[in-house]
């Protein structure tokens, strides 16, 4: 259970890579948008660290809004 979940987190890390460039931003519009750092929001989509609750909630706004 524990390794699919692992397994959905890195999907979701580069799903969310997909989306910010098919609709051609830059980490640092995403970021400000999303409220985090560049750095913070190239860790998630490199799947170096987990996402919190929070950053998922603001992208989410985000996604929905453009």
């Amino acid at each position: 259970m524990v390794s699919e979940a692992r397994a959905n987190m890195v999907q979701m890390g580069a799903k969310l890579r997909q989306f910010r460039l098919a609709k051609r931003l830059t980490l640092k519009e995403v970021a400000s948008r999303v409220d985090c750092s560049e750095s913070m929001l190239s860790k998630v989509e490199n799947d170096r660290i987990t996402p919190s609750i929070g950053l998922l909630h603001g992208w989410w706004q985000f996604s929905e809004r453009i």
